[in-house]
């Protein structure tokens, strides 16, 4: 069980008051955490001495482009702040514009016309570790990633080398976004053996998370 006083914090930033105030009250009866809404973002107000206090942020792209906010600098420092995950709401599909933020570790991407359930839904996932978009984006990403020679963390070396068989196919379901219990039902094996599976996977490609394992994925293994 979380403490309390270590649970992660929900923060939902936009300039719609009345949207985030309604939001915010909703995910903390849904997800049972605590949840605040701000109209700007302001970084220094998330950085923790202690280094143990999570947020999650939610940020509101209605009104503009999730690239253009990609490039201020409140997105770029919280960016680099590690215990702080932030994921974009209100996308406009039409735009394309996951690619980019699954490049800036934008941990998910959640549409306009997304019922309130699938927030929940995925705000969940996003405190659980995994990555919030469909498996056709990730896909998408991951082969472009793969054809532009991006570079990847870890070994530059054969990864049929030092990976089991076992090993190769749990990465493959991670790099495709699968969460460990999906790993877990479609290879018919326990949880806990997935998440061995997962924990020697990062050790051996030397990567700490489950975004920079699909990077490497996309690198070094081949579909």
């Amino acid at each position: 069980m979380v403490d309390p006083k270590d649970a992660p914090i929900i923060y939902i930033i936009g300039p719609n008051y009345f949207q985030n105030e309604l939001l915010a009250s909703f995910l903390k009866k849904e997800v049972g955490l605590e949840c605040r809404h701000n109209t700007a973002l302001n970084p220094t107000a998330l950085i923790d001495p202690s280094g143990s206090q999570q947020y999650l942020l939610l940020l509101d792209c209605a009104e503009g482009e999730g690239i253009e906010l990609l490039k201020t600098p409140e997105v770029e420092t919280v960016l680099r702040i590690p215990q702080c995950l932030l994921v974009f709401f209100n996308v406009d599909p039409r735009k394309e514009e996951e690619g980019e933020l699954v490049r800036h570790r934008v941990r998910g991407a959640f549409y306009r016309s997304d019922p309130p359930r699938m927030l929940v839904k995925g705000v969940v996932a996003i405190l659980e570790g995994e990555l919030w978009y469909s498996r056709k984006i990730l896909s998408k990403f991951l082969l472009r990633e793969k054809s532009i020679d991006a570079p990847a963390p870890g070994p530059a070396r054969d990864a049929g080398t030092f990976l089991t068989p076992r090993e190769r196919e749990v990465l493959l379901w991670v790099a495709a976004g699968e969460s460990n219990q999906a790993i877990a039902d479609k290879l018919a094996i326990s949880l806990h053996t997935v998440k061995t599976h997962i924990y020697r996977i990062f050790k051996k490609i030397q990567v700490p998370n489950r975004f920079q394992a699909a990077l490497w994925a996309a690198k070094y293994l081949d579909a």
